[in-house]
């Protein structure tokens, strides 16, 4: 870590299993607005919402195998946001205990990009974005709340596997497909309602899917008592 004290771009470590802050260069104190190390790791993070504790999460497991992202975060130290462009990778303390590393640089990034990010990232509607195969390229926390990977494949989220592709094969082909299906979840098997529709991918150009969630379980069952109750 010393190393890193030298350098003139911020640095920081994070323990998303704790909750704790760990190292962070004086660019990175900087940043947070913290006037030294101890200032910095005695500041509480226990508090994190669900969408946060999610989008770590998923960096964690993302990351486990050597694996790099590069995402824009936007944090809010001594209540003002600031937003970066951060590398982020797991590193492996002395004692072998992983930890998020950040290698950060400023966003140019006006207020209603900025505000639109923050939405997605808190929004209770699950989103998804795929390429034309069916491989997710990017997903919001509530997404990877649900289905507890990043790689979860468009056809893996159907109970009913042979209703993925129609849906997926409607999108591409420049409809909106909306169906009320039947999801295989960590939470087990949940009814949601799909919206499926074609996008282009801003980083690649290429033609993709935007497939949006809500889950309407409590609602699909209370339909199905009543009509149990009625026959």
């Amino acid at each position: 870590m010393r190393a890193w004290d030298a350098l003139k771009r911020p640095i920081w470590l994070f323990d998303p299993v704790n909750l704790t802050g760990v190292y962070a260069n004086a660019p990175a104190l900087a940043l947070w607005g913290a006037r030294t190390l101890e200032d910095l790791l005695a500041r509480d993070f226990s508090q994190l919402s669900e969408a946060v504790k999610a989008r770590t999460d998923r960096l964690a497991n993302v990351t486990a195998n050597g694996e790099e992202v590069y995402e824009r975060w936007t944090f809010y130290p001594n209540g003002q946001p600031v937003t970066v462009q951060a590398l982020i990778s797991t590193y492996r303390m002395e004692d072998g205990h992983p930890v998020l590393m950040f290698e950060a640089a400023p966003a140019d990034v006006d207020a209603e990009e900025r505000r639109a990010a923050e939405a997605l990232r808190h929004t209770s509607t699950l989103i998804t974005l795929f390429d034309a195969e069916g491989a997710p390229v990017f997903c919001n926390p509530a997404a990877f709340a649900a289905y507890g990977s990043p790689s979860h494949a468009f056809e893996a989220r159907f109970a009913r596997p042979e209703l993925s592709q129609p849906i997926l094969k409607r999108a591409l082909g420049g409809q909106v497909a909306s169906e009320l299906v039947e999801a295989v979840t960590v939470h087990g098997r949940r009814w949601h309602n799909m919206d499926a529709r074609p996008v282009t991918d801003p980083v690649t150009g290429a033609l993709g899917v935007l497939l949006n969630e809500r889950d309407v379980t409590e609602r699909v069952e209370a339909q199905q008592a009543q009509a149990a109750a009625e026959r």
